[in-house]
């Protein structure tokens, strides 16, 4: 008797120990937990989570259902599925819901509980994980990922992404059509397939640069299926994605720019050496920029020299407002362009003849004048010469003209006379005959 006694003392202890458990447990869990009745869903307790994440009091709560708190929202059939699964079955797990807290936003949970027994009723034990926050953070994600793919796929730069041990995952329509491939075939290539052998060390120091945590940048060869070597601009850096790190190349083509910059050069330099003189002056100040070679050789300065004088310097027939009233036509557009004919001065006091063709352009984004000048030394000294010519022609001629004039005027003379002798021989004979 007094052993059963004993072993009856032991089991409302453990169960006493048990329900302090459970109760420590259900006021201090950080998720949602509700106790209420499986006939009416009348709440009967609800913890501390519950209480902070539906906005609701334990007071409010206690003794009315989730039905007449309008905790469902719009979701009354999943609450309808919830009970009917629970009740079926005796305890359901991960069940999604969304759910309406007092101020009324909607929140996600999934709900997991079981059906016990409280003292001879049936009552529902159930704990909501509340995952909008989780919700939220996945479709930023998504949201991301998509806008990601959309400009992936949008950027006419290729872009290739792949792990660390070097393996595709993605790569955009730009890089494949890029090196002439589908993206299909693209995913299956090497390194090797993409670059000439000469370049195979511009990709061991791109793996060392990657592995240091640098971003990588410079101009490359690459190989086209078709076997021509292109020119492209690549650009390599590490980032984590989907929690593990890999490596995104972007690759621009840039054999345009770089044709377009070899032209520009060859053109320059074309420039650079013509023997005429080029000179690219500022269109508001006047002051050079840009002087060639055959300038600096005829005038004389050195191109630092240059850099500090304006046409005005060089131009000695014209000042400063006389200069810009020259050429104000063609800064405002009214005209193309000019040509006009004045004199150079040198470094050393010689001066020299010379045409100017004058043009309005742009450099660097601000209008500038562009002379080119031809030295008519020799051509205005030819000139010179045919001027003298024709003014000596000219004089002899008039001393010719003078000279026939008095030729004929001693012709006329003879004429007269001789007219003069026939007629008085004429009056002889007549006198004879009579």
């Amino acid at each position: 008797m007094d052993q059963s006694n004993h072993s009856e003392d032991e089991s409302r202890v453990g169960t006493r120990h048990s329900m302090a458990m459970f109760e420590k447990v259900f006021r201090r869990s950080p998720e949602p937990i509700t106790i209420s009745r499986a006939r009416d869903g009348i709440f009967i307790d609800v913890n501390q989570a519950f209480e902070r994440i539906s906005g609701y009091s334990r007071e409010e709560v206690i003794g009315r259902s989730s039905l007449e708190l309008g905790l469902w929202g719009e979701g009354i059939d999943r609450r309808n599925v919830l009970l009917k699964n629970i009740r079926n079955r005796g305890s359901i797990r991960e069940f999604e819901i969304a759910f309406r807290t007092k101020d009324g936003s909607l929140r996600e949970g999934r709900i997991s509980g079981e059906v016990f027994d409280q003292e001879g009723e049936d009552c529902l034990l159930l704990i909501n994980r509340d995952v909008t926050e989780q919700r939220d953070v996945q479709q930023a994600l998504r949201r991301s990922e998509e806008q990601y793919r959309g400009i992936f796929e949008a950027t006419t730069d290729g872009f290739v992404l792949r792990e660390s041990d070097g393996a595709i995952v993605a790569v955009n329509t730009a890089m494949a059509t890029m090196y002439g491939y589908s993206r299909e075939e693209y995913m299956k290539l090497t390194v090797a397939d993409l670059m000439p052998p000469e370049m195979l060390p511009v990709f061991k120091e791109f793996r060392k640069t990657i592995a240091e945590g640098g971003h990588f940048h410079r101009e490359a060869k690459a190989l086209h299926r078709d076997g021509r070597i292109f020119d492209v601009e690549i650009h390599g850096t590490q980032f984590q994605f989907r929690g593990k790190p890999h490596t995104l190349t972007i690759a621009r083509d840039i054999t345009e720019r770089k044709r377009a910059e070899q032209n520009t050069r060859d053109l320059a330099r074309i420039v650079e050496w013509s023997l005429n003189e080029i000179y690219v002056f500022d269109a508001e100040t006047f002051r050079f920029l840009q002087v060639n070679y055959g300038a600096r050789q005829n005038l004389g300065y050195t191109d630092i020299e240059l850099m500090k004088l304006t046409p005005i310097d060089i131009k000695p027939e014209f000042t400063s407002e006389s200069f810009a009233q020259l050429v104000d036509p063609v800064r405002n557009g009214t005209k193309d362009g000019t040509v006009f004919e004045t004199v150079h001065k040198r470094k050393d006091g010689s001066s020299y003849n010379v045409e100017v063709h004058l043009q309005l352009s742009e450099l660097v984004g601000r209008p500038v004048l562009v002379a080119i000048i031809l030295d008519i030394t020799e051509r205005k000294r030819a000139e010179d010469q045919l001027i003298r010519l024709n003014e000596q022609l000219l004089t002899e001629r008039t001393a010719l003209d003078q000279k026939n004039i008095a030729l004929k005027e001693i012709l006329g003379h003879m004429e007269a006379e001789k007219a003069l002798q026939e007629s008085e021989k004429k009056c002889r004979n007549q006198k004879l005959l009579k």
